[in-house]
């Protein structure tokens, strides 16, 4: 049976029932932000729940068991703590890993997002057997300043984590392959 909620002022019919879990739900990828209500953290808050999905399962490389999922939150807490306020960075830094690490579609981050936000993560994915100074090459190139930001955020957490599992050496070298894009 239909179920009808309120999401802000929009009534939302809720059409499928988990037997399972014992409550009406919606499809994540049946999700959609109306062009006119972008820009308002609609579509961040979408692409946490996308990333939150695709990444279920999955966890951190070293000891712990850490799910994957704190890697873009604390990507996300990165650029906040530097003062980043657009919506759009932090759904860039929540998909960041997205389409590298899942099967994750296109067309579910562009609903969850938009075609911006796509390009941005498209621009962040290495391809597979792309050599990494390559990979930074083409993220000086094609990216932004949010991309930037994403890029260096996202090497810090990796670097702080590389310090605990391959030594100090190892993370210094790893954080120092991204100094073409500060300079």
């Amino acid at each position: 049976f239909p179920i009808l909620i309120l999401l802000g002022f929009t009534p939302i019919i809720l059409l499928n029932f988990s037997t399972f879990l014992g409550c009406a739900g919606i499809y994540l990828e049946d999700l959609f932000v109306l062009p006119e209500y972008r820009k308002q953290g609609y579509g961040k808050a979408l692409l946490k729940k996308l990333a939150e999905k695709y990444h279920a399962g999955q966890f951190r490389k070293g000891p712990g068991n850490i799910p994957y999922i704190v890697h873009p939150e604390a990507v996300k807490k990165t650029l906040l703590r530097w003062g980043t306020d657009t919506h759009r960075t932090f759904a860039i830094a929540w998909g960041h890993d997205l389409l590298e690490d899942t099967t994750v579609s296109d067309e579910e981050i562009i609903e969850a997002a938009d075609e911006y936000v796509l390009k941005a993560i498209r621009i962040l994915t290495c391809p597979e057997g792309m050599p990494k100074s390559a990979y930074l090459e083409k993220i000086v190139k094609h990216g932004n300043s949010q991309v930037l930001l994403v890029k260096i955020a996202d090497r810090i957490c990796n670097t702080k984590d590389f310090i605990k599992l391959k030594g100090k050496l190892y993370a210094y070298q790893y954080l120092h392959q991204v100094d073409p894009l500060i300079a």
